[in-house]
């Protein structure tokens, strides 16, 4: 328990540290001035390619990876007019999609490997596996990339901010970044 909780920390000071910088402010200023990345399609693809990058480098750490980079989706996603609730799911979607088990770092794999080496000492029935076929086993995962494949090819279930009826003290509530940044 006690390495969760540094690591939490880490992460947390981590973020604060990036935020107080104006490291944030800077790479959604950079990104929200290209239009391909106001339009939805664009908006959800930057928001793909960096949640992948972020989960990869996070060892498949979603919930470090959403963290890290939530602030970012949020604001490519309000540029582009994209309803939150469809930014929040397709941001947890794509992080928990293959971009988790990728087998040359994931904390899923090697540590379900780990347990399987140790297991095997007692029971020796127990195969030998390698990180890649677990990879290509995880069907789950390979359905969530398809479907947010979809999602963003298809614009399947898209909405925009201002379809939706909105409750007006949500709708007071909401804060409106200034250049495209809220930070």
């Amino acid at each position: 328990m006690t390495p969760l909780i540094i690591n939490c920390i880490f992460v947390f000071g981590m973020i604060a540290t990036l935020q107080r910088s104006g490291c944030f402010k800077q790479i959604c200023t950079s990104l929200t001035k290209h239009k391909f990345i106001q339009s939805p399609i664009g908006a959800e693809t930057a928001t793909a390619v960096g949640m992948g990058i972020v989960n990869t480098l996070m060892a498949g750490g979603d919930v470090p990876a959403i963290l890290l980079f939530g602030n970012i989706a949020d604001d490519l996603g309000h540029v582009a007019k994209i309803e939150p609730e469809r930014r929040a799911y397709f941001l947890i979607g794509v992080a928990t999609s293959i971009f988790g088990i990728i087998p040359l770092n994931s904390s899923y794999i090697m540590s379900s490997l780990t347990l399987l080496r140790q297991m095997k000492i007692n029971f020796p029935m127990i195969p030998n596996l390698a990180p890649v076929p677990i990879f290509f086993a995880t069907f789950f995962c390979w359905a969530l990339t398809a479907i947010w494949l979809c999602w963003i090819i298809f614009g399947l279930g898209r909405k925009f901010e201002g379809d939706a009826e909105v409750n007006t003290q949500t709708k007071k509530r909401r804060f409106k970044p200034t250049k495209g940044c809220g930070f």
